[in-house]
């Protein structure tokens, strides 16, 4: 689905719609994709006259995979691995969410016209160029990248069209009392002055230290859960790129010299010449500069009369074919010393100066016979690695061991010694280089020791591995994880500490100890914040935000509230009600965002109650078939 456009089946229309339909498929170890289409040729989902056959639900779904592939780099989600998140079920839900749409389209007459859809996306920002404008190109490369085509973009744009213009008509008949505008209108503008502490568990000093019994009786019960070491896994591995074969290529004495004959000219240097330059705007001041000028105060005039530095002055070493062909004929013709001008070009009129001459060079073979050799390699390898690569797939094919493949070829084995499936080394350090292969490693954990996995591209080249050691899941001895326990057992403690320590600083505060003079003691983080909204998100976890603006106001009405971090204790120091009447604007804004919830909820109804008239069918039994999902037992 296109992303930056609103995803109906996941907006207010979807979710009504979804409501009624009961849709509840439960989908089990799948391996997704259509194992013969032609076989499950029926339909996915029908709505009202409108089908979605099981090969376009197919090919659907595997559109969606391959996006989602896309978001994880260096992994290919796998068909099983999407039914297991859900995702065979989201593209039924969109599929036949469009199916209803184009229903409602019809039945009630919405259009929205190509050419709306046209400046719907020429107006897009994700399609505009560095000035702002529409660019085709960006447009088409999106498509690919989706896997879409215009139509089937323009279909969906038409149907977001329409049920926008849908919602536009019901907020034109939709009703805000002034009574529930008010309302809208306090929870957007109302402030309040809040003086809160946070007791977190691990700042509370906790009262005892554990008994050796205790630690122990702590492992016994969670070593099997928080002390657990992975699975570790050793392997042996081909890596063929360019460079690795590089060794394997002869280069002969006859084939350089062959190639120094025909590229000779890629070993001749041109000359070049070291050129100074003064710009004028017209001839008459550029002759005027003439007047006395040598090359010894070169410089010295273009600084006095144009407050040129030497570093604008100096043009530097360029070849013939690096100036414009107004000047590269009179440099190059000049003698080392000579001024040349005044000469116009296109930008203005200059005068020039050279300074110095680098003749032509041509190297000869034997200073080039290095680089020549590492040409032909690098031409070769390419050749020479294809043909390695093949050798090594006959070879694995015929079934023959990694270790067997690499002694007939004459080839090289490395190893990589216990990682586990995120390749992780036992030291905690993390796989580098090429071997850190994704794909690699976590086919690796699907293999028996001996088994060699299938070559996987690995930037320039290939690599194949071998599975030498499995050491399996373990559970860390008592005394490496001493230190951890005790780190568990006391942050444990503090947790259940926690509602005690905070019943005091709740009663010392009734008793006139003011909040923020207590973070001392723990020290607790203290907040002390002024014109608090019900927007601060940063400000508040959202459930104690809630919870603020339900409390009334004043210290004997102190309150706690639990969020993940720890306890918040707090005060209401003021209540700020905002004016309405000298707030017109905002009172209006209240009012038009209540509209559009209002005619937000009009259109779901709406269309929720020609889905239920179209019929909406889901073929669940067959779907699963198609897909070989197992059902639940």
């Amino acid at each position: 689905m296109i992303q930056f456009f609103i995803k109906i089946a996941n907006n207010w229309v979807g979710k009504v719609i979804f409501g009624i339909l009961l849709f509840g498929m439960c989908f089990v170890l799948g391996y997704g994709g259509l194992s013969n289409t032609s076989r499950y040729a029926g339909d996915a989902v029908t709505v009202g006259g409108r089908r979605l056959s099981m090969k376009g639900l197919d090919e659907a779904f595997r559109r969606e995979v391959n996006q989602l592939s896309k978001m994880v780099p260096g992994q290919q989600i796998s068909y099983k691995q999407a039914i297991e998140m859900g995702l065979l079920e989201n593209v039924v839900r969109q599929k036949a969410n469009e199916m209803i749409l184009d229903e409602v389209k019809d039945q009630l007459g919405l259009t929205a016209s190509n050419a709306a859809v046209q400046k719907y996306v020429e107006r897009h920002p994700a399609f505009a160029d560095a000035t702002g404008h529409f660019d085709r190109l960006l447009f088409l490369a999106y498509l690919r990248q989706m896997n879409m085509n215009e139509r089937e973009m323009g279909r969906q744009l038409q149907n977001e069209l329409a049920t926008q213009h849908l919602t536009r008509v019901f907020q034109g008949l939709a009703y805000a009392p002034t009574e529930l505008v008010k309302n809208v209108y306090r929870h957007q503008n109302e402030k309040r002055d809040v003086t809160a502490l946070l007791v977190e568990p691990a700042k509370i000093k906790s009262d005892r230290q554990p008994t050796e019994d205790e630690l122990k009786t702590y492992y016994d019960v969670y070593a099997s859960e928080q002390f657990v070491t992975p699975e570790y896994r050793s392997f042996s591995y081909l890596l063929l790129t360019p460079d690795v074969v590089a060794k394997r290529i002869p280069v002969t004495e006859e084939e350089i010299s062959a190639v120094y004959l025909n590229r000779k000219t890629q070993f001749e240097t041109p000359e070049k010449r070291a050129v100074s330059q003064m710009f004028f705007a017209d001839e008459v001041s550029a002759k005027a500069a003439l007047s006395g000028l040598t090359a010894d105060n070169f410089e010295k005039v273009a600084s006095d009369k144009l407050g040129q530095t030497a570093d604008v002055t100096r043009f530097g070493y360029v070849e013939k074919n690096g100036l414009m062909d107004e000047l590269s004929d009179p440099v190059f013709q000049a003698k080392k010393g000579q001024i040349i001008g005044p000469v116009q070009s296109m930008t203005g009129w200059h005068i020039l100066l050279v300074t110095d001459i680098q003749a032509a060079h041509s190297a000869p073979e034997k200073e080039v016979r290095s680089k020549i050799k590492e040409q032909l390699v690098q031409e070769k390898s390419y050749d020479v690695l294809n043909d390695l690569i093949r050798q090594v797939e006959d070879s694995l094919g015929e079934g023959k061991s990694l270790t067997q493949t690499a002694k007939d070829l004459n080839l090289t084995l490395k190893s990589v010694d216990a990682i586990d499936i995120a390749g992780i080394r036992k030291n905690g350090k993390e796989l580098t280089g090429d071997v850190a292969n994704r794909d690699l490693i976590q086919n690796l954990f699907t293999l028996k020791i001996g088994e060699s996995t299938p070559l996987f591209d690995n930037q320039n080249g290939v690599i194949v591995a071998e599975l030498t050691d499995i050491i399996p899941v373990g559970v860390k001895s008592y005394d490496s994880v001493r230190t951890d326990l005790m780190k568990q057992w006391t942050l444990n403690r503090q947790k259940e500490m926690l509602p005690s320590v905070v019943e005091q600083i709740v009663e010392r505060a009734k008793k006139g100890n003011g909040l923020l003079s207590q973070a001392t003691f723990g020290p607790y983080v203290s907040v002390h914040e002024k014109e608090l909204k019900q927007t601060d998100l940063d400000k508040f976890p959202a459930s104690v935000l809630q919870g603020i603006f339900k409390q009334k106001e004043g210290s004997a009405n102190i309150t706690t509230f639990e969020a993940q971090n720890g306890t918040y204790i707090v005060i209401i120091n003021k209540v700020k009600i905002p004016d309405m009447t000298k707030d017109r604007a905002g009172f209006d804004k209240a009012r038009e965002s209540l509209l559009g919830v209002n005619a937000s909820e009009l259109t779901a109804n709406v269309i929720a109650s020609y889905a239920d008239k179209f019929g909406v069918k889901i073929n669940e039994k067959e779907i699963k078939k198609a897909f070989d999902i197992d059902s639940e037992k």
